[in-house]
């Protein structure tokens, strides 16, 4: 109640005439922060649901857009690389040629196999790691700026 008084005794009594325009032009400010924090997990949530369907979006995109171009050709690679492509293609007969470029072939397909598999295990063991690490680095820096000699 002391406090109460005090400020009324230093500001003065309000009126109710001075007190409602502040108070009216407050209040979409006010209902507009109450809504947003309201509404705030749900946006997130939505973020959250739609995002694996934006990355697998952009993944079409980018499998659609090297789809578009042209594979590249032996001869491409000679206008690319003149001196080095010609000696690359005599030094090789054309049928060693396509046995490499089929195994290549393979290889890479079945690497990429490989590599999506283990994705998310990478992915699982960096989410679990990574913070101890960001802790080891800062006990690290904080130890050697407790402990460096003073300039």
């Amino acid at each position: 109640m002391t406090a109460l008084r005090t400020t009324l005794a230093f500001n003065g009594p309000m009126s109710a005439e001075r007190a409602t325009p502040a108070l009216a032009t407050r209040v979409p400010g006010l209902l507009k922060n109450m809504v947003l924090f309201l509404a705030s997990p749900f946006i997130g949530l939505a973020y959250a649901v739609l995002l694996p369907f934006v990355g697998l979006g952009m993944l079409l995109w980018c499998a659609i857009e090297g789809a578009r171009k042209p594979a590249p050709t032996a001869a491409a690679a000679a206008e690319e690389r003149p001196a080095a492509a010609a000696v690359q293609v005599e030094a090789l007969p054309a049928v060693q040629v396509a046995a490499a470029e089929e195994t290549q072939a393979a290889g890479s397909v079945a690497m990429l196999l490989l590599e999506l598999l283990a994705a998310p295990f990478a992915g699982l063991a960096f989410v679990i790691a990574l913070p101890f690490v960001a802790l080891g680095a800062l006990a690290w820096t904080a130890g050697k700026a407790a402990f460096a000699p003073a300039a």
